[in-house]
């Protein structure tokens, strides 16, 4: 196995993590929003050497959010006629590079870098927990972090997050026979 940050890691995107590869998480819990009625943050990275899962977790304070959102608040965009209402819920990944990827956007093309994919997830009326995959891992450097939830009145925030203990917990997965 590489000891060194940046080597022995794919570099190409994958819709999915490795079979038979066991990932390593790294303490990593990033912000994004925190209003008076409204929380979000990203976690539970499971890092692999060709991307990482992770979990959005989103919360809503019913008493103090915008009355036109309760009680159906948070809904998973679903495809309506081949893209995503305006004001659904949209999260974003920008890499050093300046290339970004939204879940919402995905073109269904493999040469898209980075590949953001939602993966599952449960949701209520005020709370939900929702699974993305990103591919490949991301570079040496940061990577940002969007937000964007224009039915709440959201706009678009960026959260700048060091890719090191990401890139750390993927050099540590470790494959069947390896």
């Amino acid at each position: 196995m590489a000891n060194e940050i940046g080597a022995d890691v794919d570099s190409g995107p994958a819709t999915s993590q490795p079979g038979m590869v066991v990932p390593f998480t790294p303490a990593l819990d990033v912000l994004l929003i925190d209003t008076d009625w409204l929380i979000a943050s990203v976690g539970g990275f499971c890092c692999y050497r060709n991307g990482c899962e992770f979990t959005l977790s989103v919360r809503i304070n019913e008493e103090r959010a915008p009355a036109t959102l309760v009680p159906a608040a948070f809904d998973p965009p679903r495809r309506t006629g081949g893209g995503f209402p305006p004001e659904a819920f949209l999260l974003s990944v920008q890499w050093t590079s300046g290339a970004i990827a939204a879940a919402n956007d995905w073109s269904g093309r493999l040469d898209d870098i980075p590949l953001l994919m939602l993966n599952g997830g449960m949701h209520g009326s005020t709370s939900a927990d929702i699974n993305y995959w990103l591919s490949p891992l991301p570079p040496p450097g940061h990577i940002s972090f969007g937000l964007e939830w224009r039915l709440a009145g959201v706009s678009q925030n960026w959260t700048q997050v060091d890719t090191a203990p990401l890139r750390r917990a993927a050099l540590r997965s470790i494959g069947v026979g390896a």
